[in-house]
């Protein structure tokens, strides 16, 4: 539903194949077995489209937004951002308990069955750092799913090496760039350029890009070797030189 396609017959072609694929790859039997069910999902995915979603007139849930509340557009946050500033040097406040009593999040209850609990925590996770201050909008948009991994925001390439590892790996404090774990507690058996010239007194990253690590591009040693740019101009230089860590 959120994937943009030329017109109305190209969505519903693009949904029944997503959904057949779907089924056909994790769920064969139950396409087999009950494919009229999946087939009538089908159907109805394609009137939740044709009555949200207007191709020919750029026109989706994203398009005009609601600026009644603050979850899915700005709204709010419009004016209690923070850089509203009075002639006498006061903002106008963004903080949620100015406004708000944090609610409780649980199973779902009549209306008035129990008291909102400021003590619970509100969020899914606990939000910190630079994450307290962004706004809702940035994760929460109009018939989309927030992202659910750091990659997704944080432009992260997961098929780097050790890209498949938890962030918690590198990074001692939860949703915070720094402190950041010592490179040497799992690479304690460094050889090959780190142990000549200067390359044993700078730090990893000069190098070693977060989230790259990988030495492949002749920038990255021109960076310092500026006097190496016209040697054998155009070829990496691991092609020569042989970088090699344990």
């Amino acid at each position: 539903l959120t994937h943009e396609y030329k017109n109305n017959d190209a969505a519903h072609k693009g949904i029944k194949q997503a959904i057949d694929s779907f089924y056909q790859e994790k769920f064969p039997q139950v396409l087999k077995d009950k494919k009229g069910e999946v087939e009538e999902a089908v159907h109805v995915l394609d009137e939740i489209y044709d009555r949200s979603v207007f191709p020919a007139m750029h026109v989706n849930w994203k398009t005009y937004p609601d600026n009644l509340g603050h979850r899915n557009w700005p709204g709010c946050f419009r004016c209690h951002d923070g850089h509203h500033v009075s002639k006498a040097g006061q903002t106008i406040p963004r903080d949620c308990t100015d406004c708000h009593t944090m609610p409780q999040r649980g199973p779902l209850m009549p209306l008035g069955a129990t008291a909102p609990k400021s003590s619970e925590n509100w969020h899914p996770w606990k939000l910190e750092g630079k994450h307290a201050q962004i706004l809702c909008s940035r994760c929460h948009q109009a018939g989309y799913r927030p992202p659910q991994k750091c990659a997704t925001c944080h432009k992260i390439d997961t098929s780097k090496p050790m890209m498949s590892f938890d962030c918690s790996t590198c990074h001692l404090k939860t949703q915070q760039v720094k402190p950041l774990v010592d490179c040497t507690t799992c690479h304690n058996n460094l050889s090959g350029l780190h142990k000549k010239g200067g390359h044993p007194y700078v730090d990893c990253w000069t190098c070693h890009k977060p989230h790259v690590f990988k030495v492949s591009t002749r920038a990255t040693c021109l960076q310092c070797h500026t006097d190496k740019k016209d040697h054998h101009k155009g070829i990496f230089c691991g092609n020569c030189h042989q970088f090699t860590a344990g």
